[in-house]
């Protein structure tokens, strides 16, 4: 709360004291703690879907609001077992990049908001606990995405174990049980973790020209946040404090 007062200060130092009256709306589209909405809640009307899902691990466990893993015993989080076909190299078939790596295997769980929002910032926990670490049964490759303008747009990549950061300069970092991303303002009503290799894989066939592999996918929370709210029918504009900024 603190920090958000000293970064409204600022602007309004910045721009001019004619800029109050905005920012004083915009400050009411905050939480009451006035932290920024995470819009991908059930109680928020959110939903989430999933791939699949293994017994007691539904999909709607990651809009709970709950992003501890020492519950996944009783059923906290999701989980979907799959296949994958690791081709290798030089063996690889002709169709789009995408479509072969959709096509190997994988699981995906979606959480989809009752409208469009103004978001910028993704966060997915892992299972990650003392009896289950992330290093072993964390993501070892994946792509995190946002619906934007009719397609996904991924915002970052897991590979090898380590987030590539496709909108930031931030490089690369370990995949932990707590992922963030942050990018720039998006209008949107999904958001997807798409797994393709877990840590845990295991090798369960293996011919000349490809590998297959056991994995394992397992989200506990995902979250998607924004500083405002935006009305769908008005999605062609800029937010009013992207404006403002450029005051």
């Amino acid at each position: 709360m603190k920090n958000l007062f000293l970064f409204l200060l600022i602007v309004i130092g910045l721009s001019g004291t004619g800029c109050l009256t905005q920012l004083t709306q915009l400050t009411q589209n905050l939480a009451p703690s006035g932290e920024f909405v995470n819009y991908a809640l059930a109680k928020n009307g959110a939903t989430a879907v999933a791939s699949g899902s293994t017994p007691d691990h539904e999909p709607g466990t990651v809009i709970n609001g709950i992003t501890s893993s020492k519950d996944w015993d009783k059923g906290e989080g999701w989980e979907m077992s799959f296949q994958r076909e690791h081709m290798r190299a030089g063996m690889m078939r002709y169709e789009s990049r995408m479509t072969r790596k959709e096509q190997r295997g994988g699981a995906w769980v979606e959480v989809r908001l009752p409208e469009p929002k103004r978001v910028n910032r993704m966060v997915i926990y892992t299972l990650d606990s003392q009896k289950y670490p992330v290093s072993k049964y964390g993501i070892y490759e994946a792509n995190l995405q946002v619906w934007d303008d009719g397609s996904w747009k991924t915002i970052a990549r897991v590979k090898n174990g380590k987030v590539e950061y496709l909108t930031t300069t931030a490089g690369r970092t370990v995949a932990k049980g707590r992922i963030v991303l942050r990018f720039q303002p998006i209008l949107t009503n999904m958001a997807r973790v798409m797994v393709f290799r877990s840590n845990d894989r295991k090798v369960t066939d293996k011919t000349y020209s490809s590998t297959v592999e056991q994995n394992t996918a397992r989200i506990i929370e995902v979250e998607l946040t924004g500083y405002d709210t935006i009305d769908p029918e008005e999605n062609k504009a800029e937010s009013e404090l992207d404006n403002l900024l450029k005051q």
